[in-house]
């Protein structure tokens, strides 16, 4: 599974979201991430800003993606479907 975090522009950023814990929310994601055996990276920009915090998760084998924003405390699915 990999995991494409929106961070480089107004996203993750204090300027657009100053109470939200920018570089503790990648850690928990990674951390999160690993025991499920997900890849996290980070994008400079997904061209939501309208939406903003965005995540976009595509599931191993596959070309389709799935998104999800405005969410300062992601959630991450505790098991992978085949």
């Amino acid at each position: 599974m990999k995991v494409t975090v929106c961070r480089g522009c107004c996203c993750g950023t204090i300027a657009k979201h100053p109470k939200v814990d920018h570089a503790g929310q990648v850690e928990r994601l990674r951390a999160i991430g690993a025991r499920v055996g997900a890849t996290v990276r980070l994008a400079d920009c997904l061209d939501a800003c309208e939406t903003s915090n965005v995540v976009v998760v595509q599931a191993p084998g596959s070309s389709r993606c799935g998104w999800a924003g405005c969410s300062p405390t992601p959630s991450w699915p505790t098991s992978r479907r085949g």
